[in-house]
């Protein structure tokens, strides 16, 4: 996801459907964040091996978080800044991630 107002992309699992809990894409949606790309994974643990694989790789090559808790409550520590690595670099790892983990 995007947010071009505060200039980050936002990568992630997130709920989809409500199944007793609120989906987390609709959140983001609503925050102003625009979807960019989406893979679905057959499990939110595989999802979550992916995500987790994904944020390791970033900050051993230094990209850090881009917003605060305080400037997003609900996972801040998945938006990177847009100019630390475009669109298509941010879609190709994940999606290498996300096939490592299946």
């Amino acid at each position: 996801m995007h947010d071009a107002r505060r200039q980050v992309f936002k990568y992630g699992m997130g709920l989809v459907t409500g199944t007793g809990r609120r989906p987390r894409l609709a959140q983001h949606l609503r925050r102003g964040f625009v979807l960019c790309h989406r893979i679905d994974l057959p499990t939110g643990a595989l999802a979550y091996a992916a995500e987790g694989a994904l944020k390791a790789h970033l900050r051993i090559v230094g990209i850090g978080p881009a917003l605060t808790a305080e400037q997003m409550p609900d996972g801040w520590t998945e938006p990177v800044a847009d100019d630390a690595l475009s669109q298509g670099q941010l879609v190709e790892l994940l999606a290498a991630f996300a096939e490592a983990a299946t």
